[in-house]
């Protein structure tokens, strides 16, 4: 690539004269497009420099000793440092730093907010990764390019500049985090994404039979082409993820609701936890977080020692979905994590039963790189197995299809964009049904029953638009009383989690738990237990 500043050709002082030129116009060019004003200082000078020199960051900006963030500035002013590697991408990286001449310098605290300037400068997404600083935990595969690329270029724009504008703000306030701007950046994409009828029709399907066919799919009315198109762009939205999936059952996981106070430390100790898998964060501060885990059944009870006085631990034993995307139905209870039954065999009031066992034929760790890639791709083939560097691809497919442990089912997330609204009920089991019934005819919701020593009832998530929220829960007053103990927007976080490989034990064929629950013991001391 062909820099259109020309006099990267010269020497010296006219490097750096031409850069800042280019700095002071892409920045205002940035403030226009962006609506943002500017809000750092801008540097006396832009250099060149080997990429050693600057901490092996690709592109660094390097305050003088008056602004107190260190490095060694020309008289306590700023100086802006940028890898001579960057040379042939010199453009990128200016319009990259213009964005961030529009945060305040306090949004450094979280480096990611940068990937915004990236996407914004138009830079390919290999030299992102090259110069990212990636996220440590449950948020590695945090992919900011791929979410903003949903929207299409002028409708990201819009967002990024409403994001840097709330991010400042949260970043003046000292509150800003990472988990905070990964859920904006979440929140406000998805927000504006666009789903037709024909999606809404394939998600109905889906919602009612999680193992539905393509022929299924189609007896809607559809055409086979119509079909595929939904399920790809489903796909592609996150919306829905399969066909394949993986049963953690088969693995000896269970499905646990950790219920703990909304304290910054103890979110932090839980996301570093590996067994955490997503996070509830109600938006008051004097109502609980509740993180879902997916961790080793034989050490439920350990757990459930090690949080008391810190936490609630409630096992989910059954799970209802309904989209409500249009009338209501009668058709609309679905298993969703466990094999919940509910017709004549199985009276309504008796729990279903977990069916929790460890890995019926031996595992190794290759076996659970297979299952990773299934949760990540939502599907698996021999040829993609290969690319991996998986070896016996085909005898590892057959092995984990045959012992169900990869099983073919859709699951049907939330639809984005909706108000939020965290609904917790004390009832029998056989309330579950009622509590459900009333919040699907309001809007889309998913409800487990848990059962814990200090909880018993429904947990829902309940999206509706915001002028049927309010009846929702007038209604659910009216019915449950003091039995309705919460009903609270929230913002929730899923970060993509996979199987912890390093925890597999194979001489035992399971997981190991004692491990990473020591740690956990330990962070909950430090963090004031």
């Amino acid at each position: 690539m062909v820099s259109p500043l020309g006099a990267l050709d010269f020497p010296g002082a006219k490097i750096q004269m031409d850069l800042l030129r280019a700095l002071i116009r892409e920045t205002e060019r940035a403030s226009r497009v962006l609506g943002l004003e500017v809000r750092r200082e801008m540097p006396s000078s832009v250099e060149l420099v080997d990429q050693e020199d600057i901490d092996g960051c690709a592109s660094r900006e390097w305050r003088g000793t008056d602004s107190g963030n260190g490095g060694e500035g020309r008289e306590g002013r700023a100086v802006l440092f940028i890898s001579a590697d960057l040379r042939p991408w010199i453009d990128e990286v200016i319009r990259k730093e213009a964005v961030v001449n529009l945060m305040v310098p306090e949004v450094d605290r979280v480096p990611q907010v940068h990937d915004l300037a990236w996407y914004y400068s138009g830079s390919p997404r290999w030299l992102w990764e090259r110069c990212r600083t990636r996220p440590e935990g449950p948020f590695h595969d945090y992919d900011p390019f791929h979410l903003l690329s949903l929207l299409g270029r002028d409708e990201a724009l819009r967002v990024i500049g409403y994001l840097i504008r709330v991010l400042n703000w949260s970043a003046e306030m000292g509150s800003l985090d990472l988990e905070i701007y990964l859920t904006l950046l979440n929140r406000m994409v998805w927000r504006d994404l666009r789903i037709n009828q024909s999606d809404i029709r394939v998600m109905e399907v889906i919602s009612r039979n999680p193992r539905a066919t393509t022929s299924d799919m189609r007896r809607t009315g559809l055409s086979g082409s119509s079909v595929a198109r939904s399920i790809r762009k489903l796909r592609t939205l996150g919306i829905i993820f399969g066909p394949e999936n993986v049963n953690h059952l088969k693995l000896g996981l269970v499905t646990l609701v950790v219920t703990f106070p909304n304290v910054r430390r103890c979110r932090r100790v839980f996301w570093k936890f590996p067994y955490t898998y997503s996070m509830y964060i109600p938006i008051s501060s004097g109502i609980s977080v509740h993180a879902y885990l997916s961790y080793p059944f034989d050490g439920v009870k350990r757990l459930e020692d090690l949080l008391r006085g810190v936490g609630n631990l409630s096992v989910v034993r059954a799970a209802m979905l309904d989209l409500s995307l249009g009338p209501p139905s009668e058709e609309w209870r679905f298993p969703f994590d466990f094999d919940l039954d509910l017709g004549q065999e199985r009276r309504k009031r008796d729990l279903p039963e977990l069916r929790v066992s460890k890995p019926s034929i031996p595992l190794d760790r290759e076996d659970l790189r297979v299952l990773n890639i299934v949760l990540r791709d939502g599907r698996v083939s021999q040829s993609v197995l290969r690319r991996e560097g998986i070896s016996n691809p085909r005898e590892r497919l057959r092995k984990l299809r045959e012992g169900g442990f990869i099983r073919r089912m859709y699951l049907c997330g939330l639809p984005r964009g909706l108000e939020k609204t965290l609904i917790r009920v004390r009832a029998d089991f056989d309330r579950m049904e009622v509590v459900h019934g009333v919040l699907r005819s309001f809007g889309t919701v998913l409800t487990h029953y848990l059962e814990g020593s200090r909880f018993e009832g429904v947990l829902a998530h309940f999206m509706s638009h915001h002028r049927e929220r309010g009846d929702a829960i007038r209604l659910l007053k009216a019915l449950f009383g003091d039995s309705l103990q919460v009903a609270e927007d929230f913002m929730d976080v899923e970060p993509g989690w996979r199987i912890p490989l390093h925890l597999w034990r194979e001489e035992t064929n399971s997981f190991d738990w004692e491990t990473p629950l020591g740690e956990l013991a330990s962070d909950l001391s430090s963090c004031g237990k």
